[in-house]
């Protein structure tokens, strides 16, 4: 039954892809997916500012610890030689 919705949905997401580039209206293809997936129910592909702060702040934390690490060990190892 859900197969059934898909095709249908999807369906009418290319007609109105049809029907837009008939009037003349340039229609983004993206734009007709994101339709059809906001009917489905699935998620959007935009990322939020929670994502990219995640992939973003995060990586460079963990950069900062193990150079911060690395130095104290540096300077043990000095300190002790």
């Amino acid at each position: 039954m859900a197969d059934v919705r898909q095709r249908r949905l999807v369906a009418d997401a290319d007609r109105i892809g049809d029907v837009s580039e008939d009037a003349g209206a340039k229609k983004d293809q993206r734009s007709v997916d994101d339709e059809a997936k906001r009917q489905l129910g699935q998620p959007h592909d935009e990322e939020t500012l929670w994502d990219v702060a995640l992939e973003v702040f995060l990586p460079f934390i963990v950069a900062g610890l193990g150079m911060a690490t690395t130095g104290i060990t540096l300077n043990y190892v000095k300190v002790s030689a």
